[in-house]
């Protein structure tokens, strides 16, 4: 956890300042689900539909004795939704791009797709890499060890050293792994949307 970050529970506080992040990647890869974990692991979280195909989760963070609100945008990524998605961009302080550790080609969709997006429309904002269902490569792990094969990564799946070099190619800020299923690394996902646009 970053120190001096922490959830604040008094709504009444002063907001030193506005933080939004939108999340973007393919369907299924768990961005809600994350999402979701945040939302169920803090009671200072709240969901508002702001659209059909987008919701925004609103957390209260106190770094170092001043008081953030981070917005926290949940996006559709169906191709004809496009329009409305980019909608969004505008104001955005950090873009979290978003892949299933074990789908690759969610993995391929953040160069091809996702990246692409926000460099056309947002070149200057920060990016956060996130590798999301982090319980599915730690499953196939344990059972090539339990088999004496650790040669082979499993079909389909991210190794942590391709996702790093996919977030210095892709000029992210920070590559983080987490899984919502076992409540790990989702921690940092909003220290790190806080803390990089102050």
């Amino acid at each position: 956890m970053v120190e001096g970050v922490t959830v604040v529970t008094d709504k009444a506080t002063d907001i030193e300042r506005k933080v939004k992040c939108v999340f973007l990647g393919d369907n299924g890869i768990g961005k809600t689900c994350l999402l979701l974990q945040l939302c169920y692991s803090s009671n200072t979280l709240s969901r508002k539909q702001v659209e059909s195909f987008t919701s925004a989760y609103i957390a209260n963070m106190d770094v170092n004795g001043k008081i953030y609100q981070l917005e926290l945008w949940d996006t559709e990524s169906h191709e004809g939704k496009d329009s409305a998605r980019q909608q969004n961009f505008p104001g955005t302080d950090v873009f979290c791009l978003c892949f299933s550790i074990a789908d690759f080609e969610s993995f391929r969709n953040v160069e091809t797709r996702w990246f692409k997006e926000v460099k056309q429309l947002a070149p200057r904002t920060p990016i956060v890499l996130i590798g999301t269902k982090l319980d599915l490569r730690d499953a196939a792990e344990g059972k090539k060890r339990g088999k004496g094969d650790s040669s082979q990564r499993p079909a389909g799946q991210v190794t942590h050293k391709e996702a790093k070099k996919m977030a210095k190619k892709i000029g992210a800020i920070k590559y983080i792994e987490c899984s919502a299923l076992k409540q790990r690394g989702y921690v940092e996902v909003l220290n790190e949307a806080t803390t990089k646009r102050l």
